[in-house]
């Protein structure tokens, strides 16, 4: 862009020289066949000067012509003038092409500085140009473009350093329709997060990083995030510090090779997801030294078309992962394997293998390289050395598993994994979708049990297998080695009770739990639904007693008889 200040000390320095050299005065806009006059709009203000026609500039100036400036172009931002720099907070204009120059030009001639952090922040425009010595503020890039219908993007090289931009995330988040970017590599030399930099754009179809310096790069997580039109793509960093590079590509649905660089980098601590739901990948090419890497789950998640993966060298130590968990997930796609520690490339499985596998601690059904995940119930395998019967579900081996499951057409009592026949008691657990408190004697649920049984510190009465809670009445039973009667309300043997109840065709007299065949005297208590005093003799109420007797009370005990 050509300044008027640099015009006009260029005209004004070689009319010294010629005054010097010749003694003769020298003008460019009269002189004769070798000059030429051009109209350039410069800002706001349009000049007409005089250049020779082999005349060059710094920094290729005049090359390209910026779009033209019409009117107050600033007026279509939110800005303010702290006396050194027109400050460009917010665009509210409604062109769709949008270009800011480096300078304010006339009658200021003052720099150009965006401090706004939401600049395009959801605004309707399609192309944007920002032109070389643009300032900016310090992480002014985090968000700029978000949710907006920018379609381009260009900015220039600014003027001064940018070590306080060390963030750009978000900074294109949602932009569907972005399909070309173009930033000098000066404007991000300090950058530290580029977290979900590209994340939902959609219509980006390539797009090159390598210009940027990312050698001071920490996290690049969710970089391309649901970029579903970007079909391949390289990175190369040489940053030592970069540490997550969690679901960097996850939804790229269109992408079918990526070649990643990790040069220098120490340690990937965060790694999971990276190429989830790639449905088309094929070939991912990691093959520059690391010294570790955590974090691998679910890698390849929704990729059923991956045909080779370049795996990093690890400069030291092994590496404790089963890779093939990397492969796994609900679709059941293929599992992968090293097929020695030494080599880096791994293929797919034979279609043959089938059975239990180990992968990263768990045991999963595979049948023909593939997760059986409709697998369900208990199986006989050996698993760790030990053979046992094991619950599966969803093809998965629970280890850890406690509650019920049949074996056979028996239901087992099962802790930690293994049936525990050790269990005696009721136990809580569901047996056919029903949850309840269970019968168990060595391991097995009686699940047409009758009888009492202990549920915690209370004892209830089961009939086939489960709590008859309607149970109201006195029963004949073995409690806790004690046989004898007891009252049992609500299914629950009512082991303190003091009152009466029927047995048989007779009402007898409890006391704490038990018919007191040792009382003789008069209780006041209701009896079907009476209140009264009742004569209660060994224990049993005597209700055809009419003698003439008079008796003497004292807490409830005859004392005496007249």
């Amino acid at each position: 862009m050509i300044k008027k200040r640099m015009i006009t000390s260029t005209i004004l320095a070689m009319s010294m020289v010629f005054n010097a050299v010749f003694g003769m005065s020298f003008s460019c806009v009269n002189a004769a066949e070798n000059v030429e006059t051009a109209t350039i709009t410069d800002a706001l203000e349009e000049y007409e000067i005089a250049t020779c026609v082999d005349a060059t500039y710094e920094d290729g100036v005049g090359e390209d012509t910026p779009p033209e400036l019409t009117g107050n172009w600033y007026e279509d931002f939110e800005y303010e003038d702290d006396g050194r720099c027109i400050n460009l907070k917010r665009y509210i204009g409604e062109k769709k092409d949008v270009y800011i120059p480096g300078y304010f030009s006339e009658p200021s001639n003052k720099p150009v500085c965006i401090i706004g952090r939401d600049l395009f922040k959801e605004t309707d425009i399609d192309n944007v140009t920002i032109d070389d010595n643009v300032e900016f503020a310090p992480d002014v890039t985090e968000g700029m473009f978000m949710n907006s219908t920018v379609k381009s993007v260009k900015i220039g090289k600014p003027p001064v350093n940018t070590s306080f931009i060390n963030q750009t995330n978000w900074m294109f988040y949602g932009c569907t329709e972005l399909t070309s970017v173009d930033i000098d590599s000066g404007l991000l030399t300090s950058v530290k997060t580029m977290d979900s930099m590209f994340s939902g754009c959609t219509s980006l179809k390539s797009v090159d990083i390598n210009w940027l310096d990312l050698k001071q790069v920490r996290s690049m997580s969710e970089l391309f995030n649901g970029c579903e039109s970007l079909t391949d793509i390289n990175i190369e960093t040489e940053s030592d510090g970069l540490t997550n590079i969690n679901n960097m590509f996850d939804g790229c649905t269109s992408l079918s090779t990526v070649s990643i660089h990790l040069e220098k980098t120490k340690g990937i601590e965060s790694s999971s997801g990276i190429f989830k739901n790639c449905k088309s990948l094929k070939k991912v090419d990691m093959k520059y030294s690391i010294f570790r890497l955590y974090g691998m789950e679910a890698w390849f998640d929704g990729c059923p078309n991956i045909e080779e993966i370049i795996l990093p060298h690890f400069k030291y130590g092994s590496v404790q992962i089963e890779l093939p968990y990397i492969f796994c997930n609900d679709d059941g796609v293929k599992f992968y394997k090293i097929p020695d520690r030494k080599a880096n490339t791994i293929k797919p499985f034979d279609k043959s293998v089938s059975g239990y596998m180990e992968i990263q601690g768990d045991w999963l059904k595979i049948k023909n390289g593939k997760i059986v995940k409709d697998t369900n119930g208990t199986f006989n395998l050996t698993i760790n050395d030990k053979k046992a019967w094991y619950v599966v579900q969803n093809g998965k081996v629970l280890l850890d598993y406690t509650g019920f499951a049949k074996v056979g057409n028996t239901t087992m009592y099962y802790k930690n994994g293994y049936i525990d026949k050790t269990a005696n008691g009721t136990y809580c657990g569901y047996i056919d979708g029903i949850k309840g408190w269970y019968v168990v004697k060595a391991g097995k649920a009686y699940r047409n049990y009758t009888g009492f049984s202990r549920v915690g510190n209370s004892y209830m009465y089961y009939k086939n297998g489960k709590i008859d809670k309607s149970v109201k009445k006195s029963m004949y039973a073995n409690i806790n080695g004690e046989k004898k009667w007891y009252y049992v309300k609500n299914g629950k043997a009512m082991l303190e009770y003091t009152g009466f109840a029927s047995v048989g065709n007779s009402i007898m007299y409890y006391r704490n739990g038990t018919i007191d065949k040792s009382f003789t005297g008069i209780v006041c208590d209701k009896i079907k639904g009476v209140t009264s005093l009742y004569f209660v003799q060994n224990g049993k109420f005597m209700s055809d007693y009419n003698g003439d007797k008079t008796f003497v009370i004292k807490n409830g005990e005859i004392v005496s008889v007249r």
